[in-house]
């Protein structure tokens, strides 16, 4: 990249990364930006994440990543991460908020449309629920919000899903009167879905 805009987005069409990156568009024309395309990145070490060593003694940072993006779908794969550490890596699939005002403002074409629904392994759940499943097994997962994740066996760990009403606090850069930064609690129901890798 040269910085010099090249499109009304701002960034450069139908580019090749370097080294540990990849395209952010392929094949693509103005009108269609955006709905095709790789990004990749490989993370070596964290030296760029002094702050995972300085709060919570995590060293050594490494791992591949690499999204997919085909018209409303996004492809998501990682590899290979780990840490010099003694903590359990986690990987989070999702946090949504299941908030009446919040889901009138969701996707009508995807999954579900009507109801809060998730799906695991085929089975449906529709309240308040705590689940943990292994990953020596294929699991696959959609969310209330329709978004789906389908994990490959052969793996240590579990699959940990939490759906329930949590309190949390909420810190907050821009509040209604203008950039005035600040933290309150705030409650609402929730489902979590992560990865707990051992």
């Amino acid at each position: 990249m040269d910085g010099e805009p090249k499109s009304e987005h701002g960034v450069e069409l139908n580019t090749t990364g370097g080294a540990g990156n990849g395209s952010v568009t392929f094949n693509e024309t103005e009108a269609s930006f955006g709905r095709f395309g790789n990004f990749s990145f490989q993370t070596l070490k964290s030296e760029n994440l002094k702050i995972w060593k300085d709060l919570f003694g995590i060293d050594g940072v490494s791992g591949n990543k690499s999204y997919h993006f085909y018209k409303d779908k996004i492809v998501c794969l990682g590899s290979d991460y780990h840490a010099n550490t003694g903590r359990v890596m986690e990987t989070i699939l999702f946090q949504e908020t299941l908030d009446e005002i919040l889901w009138k403002g969701k996707n009508p074409g995807r999954w579900s449309p009507q109801e809060q629904i998730l799906v695991l392994n085929g089975q449906r759940f529709a309240t308040d629920f705590q689940k943990e499943v292994s990953l020596e097994k294929s699991n696959y997962l959609i969310s209330p919000y329709g978004h789906a994740w389908v994990i490959p066996g052969g793996q240590q760990g579990k699959l940990k899903v939490d759906w329930k009403e949590r309190e949390t606090l909420f810190n907050y850069r821009i509040g209604v009167t203008g950039v005035t930064p600040g933290q309150r609690m705030t409650r609402g129901t929730g489902v979590i879905a992560w990865l707990d890798q051992d």
